[in-house]
């Protein structure tokens, strides 16, 4: 049974939680305490926001929930207790719960017949709840195969567990298949993972454009 939507801006709150995360990252020094502390805090509250986002269903509400409790509950213990084991759990389930979330969002977009700011605004927030989540598994990658990227950058030469906003970098222009070229995957499952990103993003803007034109179409023509 569904419950009741709750509101007509849920998708436009989330798109401001992952706009505003994603625009301050690249001021954040993660090398220090404040820097993994604002990575873990910016991440619980997208989280949070995706879970009323999807909340307009009782079972996708049960579901997110069942994803997020551990996910925050890992993410956090991880911010005081550093283990290998702890970190790959920490980006695997945080990693699911987003693209459960892109899932169900764009599912959501995908089944409105009329267009409307809500509909664009969540279209826009599952291509970013996509770089988050490929953002993450690079970071998995580059955890389990120390060296798996090469970095041609000031004051790298790979990136770790640790270098959220690279890996956030690195996701965006491989999403966008702009790829400068500054950060490169050197092992073979980390250029499969970047080519599966490439290829999801030429994919994902050719379905929702054609989506949304079709549906304004049939608004046009029932109005």
């Amino acid at each position: 049974m569904a419950t009741e939507a709750r509101g007509p801006w849920r998708f436009g709150i989330l798109l401001a939680a992952l706009v505003f995360f994603t625009l301050l990252m690249p001021f954040v020094a993660e090398a220090d305490i404040a820097g993994r502390t604002f990575v873990r805090v910016g991440l619980s509250v997208v989280l949070l926001t995706a879970i009323y986002a999807v909340s307009d269903k009782r079972w996708v509400f049960i579901v997110a929930l069942v994803l997020a409790l551990p996910t925050l509950t890992v993410q956090w213990a991880t911010h005081f207790i550093h283990t290998p084991a702890g970190s790959i759990a920490r980006l695997c389930l945080s990693a699911s719960f987003f693209w459960f979330t892109a899932a169900v969002v764009l599912a959501g977009v995908l089944r409105q017949r009329e267009v409307s700011a809500d509909t664009i605004l969540g279209g826009i927030s599952v291509y970013l709840l996509m770089v988050l989540a490929f953002t993450l598994l690079h970071l998995l990658v580059a955890t389990l195969q120390p060296g798996a990227y090469q970095v041609v950058s000031a004051g790298y030469s790979r990136f770790g567990v640790e270098d959220f906003a690279l890996a956030l970098y690195f996701s965006f222009v491989t999403l966008t298949t702009l790829g400068y070229g500054d950060i490169t995957p050197l092992s073979r499952f980390a250029q499969m993972l970047t080519g599966v990103e490439a290829m999801t993003g030429q994919l994902f803007v050719a379905i929702l454009i054609a989506r949304l034109v079709g549906m304004h179409v049939g608004q046009r023509a029932r109005d």
